[in-house]
């Protein structure tokens, strides 16, 4: 524990501490700005914290930079440290006389204290000790707010880092994990979904397509039976070949379709013919006579040029695009001549072959 704190701009010291309750108390006239506040600061920032030079930060202003010896007290383990306002990021740990031995920082220092008092691994002595200071003027003095360590701190970080103190959270660490995932996951989902990278299924959707599906598995027996009915090899015919082949067809339509509209929407328009706009030089050397119209026609020349390279490789971009719609095309092609071949049959048989596929597509 804290057993003492001395600095030289003290009225009365060493201040000590005892075990128990240890209280700063007023005047019997209960007058205020006597330094309660201030002293309940310099506690805080024997402790570790900051708040002293960021919110009493006028004290440093009208008496200068100081420093504030202390001590602890842990099961008979004394130690002895300095830490001043105008290096408050280094930690000096002393002899009992508060003669230097080492310096050390005020990370290390902090893990220190964490070790001697015995914190639990999931969080840190700054939490635990700023949760529960209420010093005015820092930011977690809402009546509201009890465990919060700042006001805008969510009411879900100040449970858990409550949980943490009394060492309760391992026992929900692992279904939080979890949690997270769950969230993380239903977040990629929702942004598949506004992408259009997967359906929105919501679940008055996801009735009508139960529903649905019934309705297609009874025509799709009865299609069955029709084909049947005529001897027809269903197996040979109808199905995954040309389930297959549909879907090929309409992947292909579809990248052809992107690949034109391409052309269109960014290519045509970057191939429009750009004439060199007609420059009056003389204009120019008439309003400002000392110019460098030499150099200027230069820039012009260099605008010029760049603006023919981007054509060219606008130019070769298009080519490309219509070489991979010429692909496409011969694909397309070939599957619509397999298609064929494969309804070259009478036409009951053909109709019912394109009912079985249209309806096992859309199951």
């Amino acid at each position: 524990m804290l057993t003492q704190i001395i600095c030289d701009k003290f009225l009365k010291q060493p201040l000590t501490f005892r075990d128990g309750l240890n209280c700063v108390l007023g005047d019997d006239c209960a007058t205020n700005s006597i330094g309660k506040s201030s002293f309940l600061m310099i506690i805080d920032f024997v402790f570790g914290g900051d708040d002293y030079l960021k919110l009493d930060g006028d004290i440093v202003k009208e008496i200068g930079d100081h420093e504030f010896k202390f001590s602890f007290n842990f099961n008979g383990d004394k130690l002895y440290y300095i830490r001043n306002t105008q290096n408050p990021n280094t930690i000096y740990q002393c002899d009992e006389e508060f003669k230097i031995i080492s310096e050390t920082t005020l990370d290390q220092y902090l893990s220190l204290l964490k070790e001697k008092y015995v914190m639990p691994n999931d969080i840190s002595i700054r939490n635990s000790l700023g949760r529960y200071s209420r010093v005015y003027p820092k930011d977690n003095c809402n009546v509201k707010k009890p465990i919060n360590i700042v006001a805008r701190e969510s009411d879900e970080m100040a449970v858990l880092s409550l949980l943490k103190i009394f060492d309760s959270y391992k026992e929900i660490s692992e279904i939080l994990k979890e949690l997270n995932t769950l969230r993380e996951n239903y977040k990629s989902i929702k942004l598949a979904q506004k992408y259009n990278l997967i359906p929105d299924i919501t679940a008055t959707k996801y009735k009508s397509n139960v529903k649905l599906i019934d309705e297609l598995i009874d025509k799709i027996i009865i299609a069955k039976e029709t084909i049947v009915g005529k001897s027809l090899d269903i197996e040979a015919l109808l199905t995954s070949e040309m389930i297959v082949l549909r879907k090929q067809k309409t992947q292909l339509l579809s990248r052809i379709t992107y690949l034109k509209s391409k052309i269109e929407r960014i290519v045509q328009d970057n191939l429009k013919t750009k004439t060199k706009d007609i420059i009056s030089y003389d204009e120019i050397v008439e309003f400002f006579p000392n110019i460098n119209i030499e150099r200027i026609k230069e820039l012009d020349q260099f605008h010029f040029s760049i603006q023919e390279i981007v054509s060219n490789e606008v130019k070769l971009y298009k080519k490309s695009i219509e070489e991979e719609i010429s692909i496409l095309t011969n694909k397309l092609e070939q599957v619509n001549n397999r298609s064929k071949t494969l309804y070259n049959t009478d036409n009951d048989t053909q109709k019912a072959l394109e009912t079985l596929n249209n309806l096992s597509e859309s199951l």
